[in-house]
């Protein structure tokens, strides 16, 4: 008995002591970001609170530009403003911070009718007028931490608005409905 306890005891004293399990260290949560975003002719910025551990609510202002090829003339313009929750889907990923989005929108849009419409060649405003209107959307979004409070990436945000047709008056009035698709490049530091 003697000789088996001598044994155990030297095998306990060369066998190493079981390692601690490494708990990795959990991420830290943040209660606000704010951020830019940008398209092709487009322009805004972003606020966000989390009252919640990866929920929030988010405030998007964006002005949308007319380029003459976006249905929109050089004059007219359209402002933004959404108001939505967003759900932070994947936090425990290391890279990437997909989010969606469901919330209201309120849209200014300044329109001008050009003597181009009658075939005329000039560029003189004939009417104007502004239309206001109130809808919703929702947006999916895919932002790469690059680094500890900072992320980019894009935000598809699909808005149920409407569409803008043109009178023989030459005034613009809205139209029925339509789906339009805003993509989104976004930049955005957390705090």
């Amino acid at each position: 008995m003697t000789v088996l306890s001598g044994l155990t005891a030297r095998a306990a004293a060369v066998t190493p002591a079981k390692q601690e399990q490494v708990i990795p260290a959990e991420r830290e949560t943040y209660t606000g970001s704010a951020g830019i975003l940008g398209g092709i002719t487009m322009a805004g910025v972003h606020g966000e609170y989390a009252f919640v551990p990866h929920l929030g609510i988010r405030a998007v202002g964006l002005a949308i530009f007319g380029a003459g090829f976006n249905s929109m003339n050089r004059d007219e313009y359209i402002l933004s403003a959404i108001v939505t929750p967003v759900l932070h889907l994947g936090p425990e990923l290391q890279i990437l911070d997909p989010i969606l989005m469901l919330g209201f929108v309120y849209s200014y849009h300044h329109w001008e009718s050009k003597t181009g419409y009658l075939g005329l060649g000039s560029s003189r405003t004939v009417r104007e007028g502004n239309l206001h209107d109130v809808t919703f959307g929702a947006g999916i979004g895919f932002l790469f931490k690059f680094a500890d409070r900072f992320k980019a990436g894009v935000t598809l945000w699909l808005n149920y608005d409407y569409g803008v047709v043109t009178t023989y008056s030459l005034r613009k009035k809205k139209g029925g409905r339509i789906i339009l698709p805003v993509p989104l490049i976004e930049f955005t530091a957390q705090f």
